[in-house]
């Protein structure tokens, strides 16, 4: 087993003793009143061999946790719990809406997990370890990685609420420019985005408490599951809110188009005449009005001002302009 597939693995006491753990020679299952937490990188073929011929996990097992895009769901299996979340990427290089899998299998006295990414929730939860202060049980061990995954969730959640709040401040005080409105769709898609994943992950939550493993952490677990709901809520009201501006900013848009269509009508409708007039009068053939007359270009240009004068008013009176 390569060091990048094996990230750690651990045999945890119920009084909370910890022990580092040699995943290759410390094959099955832990010793009487312990639990054994094992984390695999994904991204390495040992760790599908390892989990096909070492692990002793059921066949169907070992395929969904070798899944690529899994979707966060709940499912028992034999004497085991097949559990798939979500969180979000602590990469800073990723954009907030891009979100890693956490798969694992949970039985009375081991965990497996594994992962693709980066996930910060799993380093917090090893650390607590090494210093002592582990996770006394499996479903403590599930419920305190939860949590961490649910604090970087309620940092994204909350990232995008913020930059909604000052978009809308902004589009009280006027339009929009096209940053600003391509900054609304982004935080509109990112809701979108998180909440596919989260509307699936509160129901995973849930449906924990209900696999029969006899977990110690319900309550807990309960509260997690509510937390992941109001996340749900918060996203669909951000993706509201967002839609609602998106529509003010494109009714403001159309209704500026259209008053600078009109002005272009009328003042199109007022020259058309005198451009009609213009053109009559500039054809070269013998016999037009005043042709011989000194005056009559004063004469012509005045008959167009008066024109110009009676279109204006016309226009005026029947409130075209």
């Amino acid at each position: 087993m390569s060091k990048k597939a094996l990230l750690h693995g651990y045999d945890v006491s119920s009084a909370g003793d910890v022990r580092a753990l040699d995943v290759v020679a410390s094959q099955g299952h832990p010793e009487a009143g312990w639990y054994r937490w094992i984390h695999l990188e994904l991204d390495d073929e040992e760790s599908i061999t390892w989990l096909a011929q070492f692990a002793e996990l059921p066949p169907e097992v070992a395929t969904a946790l070798a899944s690529t895009h899994p979707r966060p769901h709940v499912e028992r299996v034999g004497g085991g719990v097949v559990l798939v979340l979500r969180a979000v990427n602590p990469d800073p290089g990723a954009v907030s809406e891009e979100m890693v899998a956490l798969l694992a299998w949970i039985e009375s006295d081991r965990v497996l997990t594994l992962r693709r990414d980066p996930l910060a929730a799993l380093q917090k939860v090893e650390a607590r370890m090494q210093q002592g202060t582990a996770p006394t049980s499996p479903a403590s061990l599930i419920a305190a990685l939860v949590d961490e995954m649910q604090s970087r969730i309620d940092g994204a959640v909350g990232s995008l609420e913020d930059r909604l709040d000052d978009i809308e401040s902004r589009a009280a005080e006027g339009e929009l420019t096209s940053a600003e409105v391509s900054d609304l769709s982004d935080v509109r898609r990112h809701a979108v985005t998180i909440r596919r994943h989260l509307a699936p992950q509160a129901l995973a939550l849930a449906d924990l408490l209900h696999v029969g493993l006899g977990f110690d952490q319900e309550h807990r677990l309960s509260e997690l599951a509510q937390r992941t709901r109001r996340h749900v809520d918060m996203l669909d009201s951000i993706r509201e809110r967002a839609g609602v501006t998106q529509e003010e900013q494109s009714h403001h848009l159309a209704d500026r188009l259209n008053r600078r269509m009109y002005a272009l009508t009328v003042v199109a409708g007022i020259f058309l005449p005198l451009g009609f007039l213009t053109g009559l009068l500039g054809i070269n053939v013998a016999g037009i009005p005043f042709a011989e007359h000194p005056w009559s270009f004063a004469i012509v240009a005045g008959a167009c001002i008066a024109l110009l004068g009676v279109e204006i008013w016309f226009f005026r009176r029947r409130g075209w302009l």
